[in-house]
């Protein structure tokens, strides 16, 4: 840099020196540059000794630069080096190689003792890892809403299910669950100590509603869960739009793979805003998964005790079910819901002008986002609401397939994307929820469902993975003819999730073997055993049965 900018002043008469300015504006001036630049550009501001060392540093500097290195220390000489120059080169060492590598141990010492990262994770700051981890705090609300919802799901089974009329304490309910169904008080008995609040008031009343009427405790509940659904789908796409299947088609048509942007928009884009906006969807996204997330001692008597009212179709099949269907109303229309609840659950998203939303209806909302960690989040969420595979549940999925909303595509997106992606863990993650979920979807030999999932993609308009495939094809026609029977081999390419799951399994299966024979890292292995494990179960599940 001294030898260019030396040829460079060759000749010059004047030099004239500028600071950067960060900022320039009225009254507020910020600038960075080195001190020495600082003395050069204002020499009457400091003290003739200050402009005599910085003066003198800096021929020394120039010296050494422009001295070639294998004679460098002959012709300058160690005693020619002055002391104020060695020394600068230690506190160099220290401040650009030894705390670099100091705060590097620190961070990693801290996550591993304070945050209970495995080994410190990663060489230095983890920040995906710490950016999925959830607090104390956030555990505390996830209990006190999951609280709530047994609370209120007792309530609506004994009121709208079982016809008994909800006192204002549990001993004349009891009373009367004894008299007319007494085989069911192992049931609610448990959802009451689940309900119990023991940390804040010790009351049967959980704390986040003992301050609301009890008329109008269930709705202020699904009110509160609807909009955290509306927050995430408002929040999520704040600072990153939604995917453009078509779009993306077209990007791959002029040589732009999936996914892949310009560095310099990321760089001024996916700002802390971004990362933060992320976080806090995600951290929503789990606290929807633990509602919809099997309680073992709930289910184990729910199972044991409501045979009965399960062959009479009074209750579902679990008790996660039953949360589903209700705080699913604009997914799945419950008999159970009155016309006056849901008018009074569409007048916030009227007065938004915003189309209704819910859990179930988020899954494939937030599959159309960029970030494969929220899609991942969003996975998880749809299996937990299906796992147990209800009919109603089901079918609800296959509802979305307008073109601004067509979960097929969204699924056959995400094929695609991992087909070209990096295989990390949040890839292989979101896949293996991806699979489950289909898995899930047709759980029972759901016939509908499976020639939901093997429909053509293409027949209305093509699909992104149909039109990649195309536009390979028509590259691939201009190469030489010696080729051709390898071009031939090369077809359109899967147009539903049902061949999608084929290549799929043909990829993983094909990528392990050449890890094997290049005797690559054992690291992930055990990740893409388990996605080939997955894969041959939905497989197995998509065909069962009579179609």
């Amino acid at each position: 840099g001294r030898k260019k900018v030396s040829l460079q002043l060759v000749g010059a008469k004047v030099v004239t020196m500028r600071s950067r300015c960060l900022f320039d504006l009225d009254g507020i001036y910020v600038t960075v540059a080195n001190p020495r630049m600082v003395v050069l550009t204002s020499p009457t501001n400091f003290d003739p000794e200050v402009v005599g060392k910085v003066i003198k540093v800096g021929t020394q500097r120039h010296r050494q630069a422009i001295t070639p290195a294998a004679h460098g220390r002959a012709r300058i000489g160690q005693q020619d080096m002055d002391p104020d120059f060695i020394d600068n080169k230690l506190t160099k060492r220290v401040i650009h190689v030894q705390m670099p590598q100091f705060r590097t141990i620190v961070i990693d010492l801290i996550e591993e003792q304070c945050f209970n990262v495995e080994d410190g994770g990663q060489l230095g700051l983890d920040r995906l890892i710490l950016a999925k981890m959830l607090e104390h705090e956030h555990q505390e609300v996830v209990r006190m809403i999951k609280q709530a919802c047994v609370y209120v799901m007792r309530d609506h089974l004994l009121s709208a299910k079982l016809g008994i009329e909800i006192g204002k304490d549990w001993e004349s309910v009891e009373q009367q669950v004894e008299l007319s169904k007494p085989h069911l008080m192992p049931v609610f008995n448990e959802l009451y100590e689940a309900a119990y609040d023991e940390v804040f008031l010790e009351n049967e009343v959980p704390f986040i509603l003992s301050t609301i009427e009890q008329s109008e405790r269930t709705d202020a509940l699904v009110n509160w869960i609807l909009r955290i659904c509306h927050v995430i789908r408002t929040v999520a796409y704040f600072r990153q739009e939604r995917l453009d299947f078509q779009a993306e088609a077209r990007a791959a048509a002029i040589g732009i793979s999936a996914g892949e942007e310009n560095i310099f928009e990321r760089i001024f884009d996916d700002t802390g805003e971004a990362h933060l906006a992320r976080a806090t969807c995600s951290a929503l996204l789990n606290i929807l998964q633990e509602i919809f997330t099997h309680d073992e001692h709930i289910e184990e008597k729910w199972e044991k005790w409501t045979k009965q009212e399960q062959n009479q179709g009074v209750f579902m099949k679990t008790f996660v079910v039953e949360k589903a269907l209700f705080f699913c109303p604009f997914s799945v229309p419950s008999k159970d819901l009155s016309r006056e609840q849901r008018l009074k659950m569409q007048s916030f998203f009227e007065r938004a002008q915003v189309p209704p939303i819910d859990p179930l209806r988020l899954v494939p909302e937030m599959l159309y986002h960029p970030d494969v960690t929220l899609r991942l989040e969003a996975l998880k969420l749809g299996c937990k609401l299906v796992e147990d595979a209800n009919h109603d549940l089901q079918l609800a999925f296959k509802r979305f397939d307008t073109p601004d909303l067509n979960l097929q595509k969204a699924m056959a997106f995400q094929f695609s994307s991992f087909s070209k992606g990096d295989w990390n863990v949040d890839d292989v993650n979101a896949m293996d929820n991806l699979l489950l979920k289909l898995q899930n979807l047709c759980e029972g030999h759901h016939t509908e469902l499976q020639t939901f999932i093997g429909e053509d993609l293409s027949i209305e308009e093509k699909d992104f993975a149909t039109l990649l495939a195309l536009a390979i094809q028509a590259t691939e026609q201009d190469d030489d003819d010696d080729n051709d029977q390898e071009k031939g081999n090369e077809v359109e390419g899967p147009a539903n999730l049902v061949a999608w799951i084929c290549e799929m399994a043909r990829m993983v299966m094909g990528k392990m073997l050449s890890d094997q024979e290049w005797q690559a890292s054992m690291e992930g292995r055990e990740q893409q055993y388990n996605l080939l494990s997955q894969l041959f179960d939905s497989a197995a599940e998509v065909i069962q049965g009579p179609n």
